[in-house]
């Protein structure tokens, strides 16, 4: 992963988390342990930047860091649309979150009835919190915020319900929607239907299954960038 923070660059690696400083040179972030890192997110409207790793999250504060929550792997970060101050978490077997309450993070817990590494999350108008899985399809939970390690449903979307394959789908915020890459093109949910069909607004190149998206990012020109897991 990579991010551009306060001005600086840092880099996310299975080796490390990097930043290149003033005079254009690669430093590490110090006192994360060795292993996997996965993800970036500013948190609380970009007063601290976190990064998952598979120790946990850590803050980072220039070259060094603080642990924030010690644990398994954290492969992904975001930021609750309908609380800020929330934080879901993507473990390698759980959803997870923490809270920002009384100057502090307090860790809430893991989320009833998901089971699967989660490589994605993104939450819609609604409040319908959306989880993309490594191997496992998708995941649609209606949260009880009164109550939120047990949701009120929790519903998993797998090829009989339009996928043609479960590797790596991903969420992406495209325009208005949201749209799922996979390694079989790019996919929209169908509300009335209650499945995923193929999105056809990007070409066919990616609705005929033809194209593995791994990326999509969408820039303010409009344009919009699209890569896939490797590169022949």
């Amino acid at each position: 992963s990579l991010i551009r923070y306060r001005g600086t660059i840092y880099i996310a690696t299975s080796v490390g988390v990097f930043y290149i400083d003033g005079k254009n040179q690669i430093q590490i972030v110090k006192n994360i342990p060795v292993g996997q890192n996965w993800c970036f997110l500013p948190v609380l409207g970009g007063k601290s930047l976190w990064v998952g790793t598979s120790q946990g999250i850590y803050e980072i504060n220039g070259d060094q860091a603080i642990p924030v929550f010690y644990g398994g792997q954290t492969l992904k970060l975001y930021e609750s649309i309908q609380n800020p101050n929330r934080i879901l978490c993507g473990g390698d077997s759980y959803l997870f979150s923490v809270k920002y309450e009384d100057g502090k993070w307090v860790y809430e817990g893991e989320w009833a009835g998901t089971t699967d590494d989660i490589r994605g999350i993104i939450e819609d108008e609604n409040g319908t919190i959306w989880l993309g899985t490594f191997r496992n399809g998708v995941v649609k939970i209606t949260p009880d915020y009164r109550n939120v390690l047990h949701p009120k449903s929790v519903r998993y979307y797998v090829q009989k319900d339009g996928f043609k394959s479960l590797k790596n789908i991903l969420p992406f915020n495209y325009k208005d929607k949201i749209v799922w890459g996979t390694e079989k093109g790019i996919y929209t949910f169908n509300d009335s239907l209650d499945r995923f069909e193929p999105f056809s607004e990007l070409g066919l190149k990616f609705c005929n299954g033809s194209s593995d998206v791994f990326s999509l990012q969408e820039t303010p020109d409009g344009k919009v960038w699209i890569c896939p897991l490797e590169n022949k």
